[in-house]
């Protein structure tokens, strides 16, 4: 139950600082603008529009993230981010490997035992 909660609290706070990073420069333009402060730095507007569109790629990194890691407990030898791609292309499930390690994997990313003659 305490890692449960855990987990709980670290999701809810990438989710919560994720929204927070890409929504700051655009709050700190609005709040510039009710100010009267109408010309603000170009950097700003260039990281605003740089990050704004990423919200969606931090929520399926976020969103993925347990069960990506379930995903490598289970099989160590593959990297998080061949595991990531595993994972959103099951459709953000953990997916199954199949057993015969010569058989078609789910993905490229996979690692292939190849047996020694």
């Amino acid at each position: 139950l305490r890692l449960h909660r855990r987990e709980t609290i670290i999701q809810a706070s990438l989710y919560i600082g994720s929204f927070l990073l890409t929504n700051l420069f655009s709050l700190i333009i609005v709040i510039c603008s009710l100010m009267g402060i109408y010309e603000r730095p170009i950097a700003l507007s260039y990281i605003m529009s740089f990050l704004y569109p990423l919200i969606g790629f931090f929520n399926i990194l976020i969103y993925c993230r347990p069960k990506v890691q379930w995903f490598r407990l289970t099989h160590p030898e593959i990297s998080w981010l061949q595991s990531f791609f595993l994972v959103v292309k099951a459709g953000g499930e953990v997916p199954s490997l199949p057993t015969d390690p010569n058989a078609s994997h789910l993905c490229c990313f996979c690692p292939r035992q190849v047996e020694a003659d």
